[in-house]
């Protein structure tokens, strides 16, 4: 007899470990700034990288960096920012099968 519960018998296979359900952005790191920001003054940064934002996001990049299969639904703005983050996703594995296209949209 088997040691399954009535409602494991009938579940379905599973696509993936894990469905995301976010936003997707891009942060802008700057480095080589004060700890204390003036207020009212321009600052100069020895350098930035743009990089995937949006907890959504990259709570999905980091599932699948780890090895885990992941779908992820997201708005996704046909810009250069939404190319950016759409390339980082899809090197780690990610699913963007499911993602919302914006053809006029921006990413924040």
């Amino acid at each position: 007899m088997s040691e399954a519960t009535p409602f494991q018998e009938n579940v379905a296979p599973r696509p993936f470990d894990f469905t995301i359900v976010g936003d997707t952005n891009v942060d802008l790191l700057l480095y080589g700034l004060a700890e204390e920001l003036p207020l009212e003054q321009e600052l100069l940064a020895d350098g930035m990288a743009l990089q995937l934002g949006g907890s959504g996001a990259i709570t999905a990049h980091n599932l699948a960096a780890l090895g885990n299969s992941v779908g992820f639904v997201s708005p996704m703005a046909h810009d250069e920012l939404g190319r950016l983050c759409r390339q980082e996703l899809v090197a780690t594995g990610v699913d963007l099968s499911r993602c919302v296209h914006h053809a006029h949209a921006h990413t924040g």
